[in-house]
């Protein structure tokens, strides 16, 4: 499958924005970003609510899918997951062939891959932990019971555990 292809596949199932270039029928490209709303099969169209990256337009669009040059997912962003779509490419994969060949394999290849980044060891394995005198963690890169003074204490800002580092 194409990286398109994939592309759209996750910004439909993770609900997420996808950078585009679009290359319209005059033949010049336009940078979007686009939140995919549906799909036309029948004319093999998207419906999105497109933001023109040169214009600051927002505007609901009906792009071409043979059209999309390239495609980038945004990470971090947030657009609304249409359940009916999701459902109609699942139970009818056959009518959205012209953008996604086998929707079962890149959901098995998408959570192997994820799989696999996950499993990963830290590169860090000589910390130690002890108590500070009020009961919190603290983590000592030096092995022994009690930190000495030579390192540097900082709380950490979310868990709220001190980490002690070697000076």
């Amino acid at each position: 499958m194409k990286k398109i292809a994939k592309d759209i596949f996750s910004a439909i199932h993770e609900g997420k924005w996808l950078a585009i270039e679009y290359q319209n029928k005059t033949g010049n490209t336009t940078n979007y970003w686009i939140g995919i709303k549906g799909i036309n099969t029948s004319k093999q169209m998207l419906i999105v609510d497109g933001l023109n990256v040169a214009s600051a337009q927002l505007a609901e669009l009906t792009l071409f899918y043979a059209s999309i040059r390239s495609t980038e997912v945004i990470q971090g962003s947030y657009c609304p997951i249409n359940a009916d779509l999701i459902e109609d490419i699942e139970k009818h994969p056959s009518r959205y062939t012209f953008i996604f060949q086998n929707v079962a394999n890149l959901k098995l290849l998408n959570y192997y891959a994820e799989c696999n980044r996950l499993d990963a060891t830290p590169y860090r394995k000589d910390y130690r932990a002890g108590f500070s005198q009020n009961g919190e963690i603290l983590q000592c890169k030096q092995p022994k019971k009690q930190l000495c003074p030579m390192h540097e204490c900082l709380q950490h800002p979310y868990t709220k555990r001190l980490v002690c580092f070697g000076i």
